[in-house]
């Protein structure tokens, strides 16, 4: 049976999700478009959104073990709604960068704790396909989010799209005060202390792990840094991104499950597989963006969602098998940090990069870079889960999820 507590942070992902996608993979368009600022500007505010939003995993998920799920789940909602409503009328650099910043390090601390309530083991209640659940709901929001987008640019109300958002998160928000209560586990969990922080650091096997992760998440977060920049030269660019974006978020709402129910069931060693395969996928899908065409964009699209639903149907799933008992969401949070990392590449040396190849005429490198790369991280998760899988299974505390 479902707690409480994993049923309201499945349904409540629906709406930070909208939220979420109702504004930020638009951000590129609208600093550069809206506002008149460059690519590289916009790089490094998306840079600064991305360390912000997965930099302080390792705090956040600090605090998430040491305060409690519920109150930092709190603290990065309400962080969330001050950001959205300013984020509309700022139009100054270093005061947009300070925003940013504080939206980021809000949705930090409600991710994090939010994947810890769902870490948490619970009798009768499979993790797999708990989180599976949740990526869904995440995933009917982005899907959502987009389409409205296009409603507000249609309408010539852009900034409304702000308040709106900050909206959505104001009504999680009191949803969350009310019917969200502090866990058994918050209450009766051993004590984590700032030097246990520390400690993870000196596991090598789950630092190989962070550092193979934080190539895909290079690769993955292309969907929202440099997608919208190749698609605004179209004919309807924002429109065909919001549209490449909801096509993204169908394909995994309909996929999502049934991966979430077959993961729960397979090998250590097997989940490892699937992440390079995945990995393996999404630099193809990318390299397909050299043949002119929105149809074959679209196919890109399909197949990077493929390869992006077996990487997130396991990434997490690994990371909490590495954490000792009361530690998830410390492990989350490290594992995040390698999005931070992952993201920040692809926001500021990617996005120059790209605008290199760009002006050079040769966009082609761009792709090809990201197909090498995605091959070569295949290989090494490949040739280092014969290690990590033999190191799990050794720990006498292993749970796999």
């Amino acid at each position: 049976m479902i707690s409480r507590n994993t049923a309201l942070v499945v349904f409540g992902r629906l709406f930070t999700s909208y939220g979420y996608y109702l504004v930020i993979p638009f951000l590129m368009i609208y600093i550069t478009k809206y506002l008149g600022m460059s690519a590289i500007d916009a790089g490094i505010l998306l840079a600064i959104l991305n360390l912000s939003r997965r930099g302080l995993g390792i705090l956040a998920g600090y605090w998430s073990d040491k305060f409690g799920s519920r109150n930092m789940i709190l603290v990065g909602l309400a962080l969330e709604v001050l950001a959205y409503t300013t984020m509309s009328w700022v139009t100054n650099f270093w005061l947009l960068a300070i925003i940013i910043f504080l939206s980021g390090a809000g949705g930090c601390l409600y991710n994090i704790s939010s994947r810890a309530i769902l870490a948490k083991p619970k009798e009768g209640q499979n993790t797999a396909v708990t989180f599976g659940f949740f990526y869904i709901t995440m995933h009917i929001g982005s899907l959502l989010g987009p389409l409205t987008y296009v409603w507000f640019s249609d309408k010539g109300i852009l900034p409304l799209t702000f308040f709106f958002s900050a909206g959505v998160y104001g009504i999680f928000l009191l949803l969350s005060i009310i019917w969200l209560k502090p866990s058994p586990e918050d209450k009766n969990k051993p004590a984590i202390r700032l030097k246990d922080m520390f400690v993870v650091f000196s596991s090598r096997p789950f630092m190989i792990y962070c550092s193979l992760i934080t190539g895909v998440w290079f690769i993955l977060t292309q969907l929202y840094i440099v997608l919208p920049l190749y698609v605004l030269k179209m004919p309807n660019g924002e429109q065909l991104i919001a549209y490449l974006n909801a096509w993204n978020a169908i394909l995994i709402i309909v996929f999502q499950y049934w991966c979430s129910r077959m993961i729960s069931n397979l090998t250590l060693s097997t989940k490892f597989t699937m992440l390079a395969f995945g990995t393996l996928l999404m630099g193809i899908a990318w390299s397909l963006c050299m043949f002119p065409g929105e149809y074959m964009l679209y196919f890109a699209i399909s197949l990077f969602t493929i390869g992006e639903i077996l990487f997130i149907g396991v990434v997490d799933l690994l990371a909490i098998t590495f954490a000792p008992a009361g530690k998830s969401g410390l492990y989350l949070g490290f594992s995040t940090c390698t999005w931070a990392i992952g993201g920040a590449f692809a926001s500021v040396p990617g996005t120059v990069f790209y605008s290199f190849a760009d002006n050079s005429q040769h966009l082609e490198w761009y792709w090809l870079s990201l197909l090498i790369m995605s091959f070569l991280v295949s290989i090494v998760v490949l040739i280092s889960k014969i290690k990590l899988v033999d190191f799990l299974n050794k720990s006498p505390l292993l749970q796999v999820y």
